[in-house]
């Protein structure tokens, strides 16, 4: 890996369930996860032009913000803490941009989507110790990749390397075909008094919560029965059955074929539409009209 990719390293606590930004930088250092902090900036110091500052909050975004015309931030890594009293108790799937924006957990995230809005370019790797149930929730809001913290320090240090290296090495070359999918205009067909349309999932994640809510919110405007078929399993989910359209879109690449019924310009327009959410670049910035 080059030397002059340039790294903002962000130290948080590495315990989950403290407030690191409201800790004096003494007692941070005195803390026994601290440690952990310090031998992933020594490795990531070895193989990169490395910086790195305390606290994730407004500084990072402006400190990324002033580097732009200049010596660009090529990555941000950082700690993704969340409160156990608060922040564990949570299982409500979908809906966490409603209920969650307060917490320090939510506060990163949207932080994370702030700073992904600035530089689009800018590679975000966060490693986590949050349960399971949380690991997207990260990508949705802009990051790149999500390590999930271990037990072995040694273990997230080579994980957070081997992140980097996929990041820098593979991930231009995967932006650069997801751009050119999202761009491919819908070829739309009558078939058996139904219009159709094939695509596959562009999004990174499979759909998640934007792009479900766009697809409610289109067909609720144009109430037209609307089937899903994946063409590589042949299962199929409707539009109403949102579970089911969960566990079909679940990943990028997935093949499948949207029949609405009938064949009028409202159906015509309902294809083109979520056509357009399925194959968009990015779930944060789904454009419903790009093929209008």
């Amino acid at each position: 890996m080059p030397q002059n990719k340039r790294i903002l390293y962000v130290e948080r606590d590495y315990l989950d369930g403290i407030c690191p930004d409201s800790l004096p930088i003494q007692e941070l250092h005195n803390n026994e996860g601290y440690q952990g902090f310090r031998n992933l900036r020594d490795s990531l110091r070895a193989r990169f032009d490395l910086e790195w500052i305390y606290n994730f909050d407004e500084k990072v975004l402006e400190k990324i913000q002033k580097s732009m015309p200049e010596k660009k931030i090529d990555a941000l890594v950082t700690h993704l803490p969340y409160e156990k009293n608060k922040d564990n108790d949570w299982r409500g799937g979908i809906a966490y941009p409603m209920l969650y924006y307060s917490s320090i957990y939510g506060k990163s995230l949207d932080l994370i989507s702030r700073i992904k809005d600035t530089d689009p370019e800018i590679m975000i790797l966060v490693y986590t110790g949050m349960p399971e149930d949380y690991h997207y929730l990260p990508i949705d809001a802009g990051a790149d990749r999500v390590i999930k913290k271990s037990q072995s320090i040694q273990k997230d240090i080579k994980d957070v390397n081997y992140s980097l290296d996929y990041l820098f090495f593979a991930v231009p070359r995967i932006r650069a075909e997801r751009k050119e999918r999202a761009n491919q205009p819908p070829i739309i067909k009558n078939q058996d008094n139904k219009t159709v349309v094939e695509t596959r999932v562009n999004i990174r994640t499979g759909l998640g919560t934007p792009a479900y809510i766009k697809i409610s919110e289109e067909s609720r405007k144009y109430p037209m029965d609307v089937t899903f078929v994946n063409l590589t399993d042949g299962t199929t989910a409707n539009c109403k059955d949102l579970l089911s359209l969960c566990g079909l879109l679940a990943f990028e690449n997935t093949q499948v074929r949207i029949a609405i019924d009938g064949e009028s310009p409202d159906a015509q327009i309902l294809a083109k539409r979520l056509y357009s959410v399925i194959t968009s670049e990015e779930e944060r910035k789904i454009n419903l009209n790009r093929f209008d």
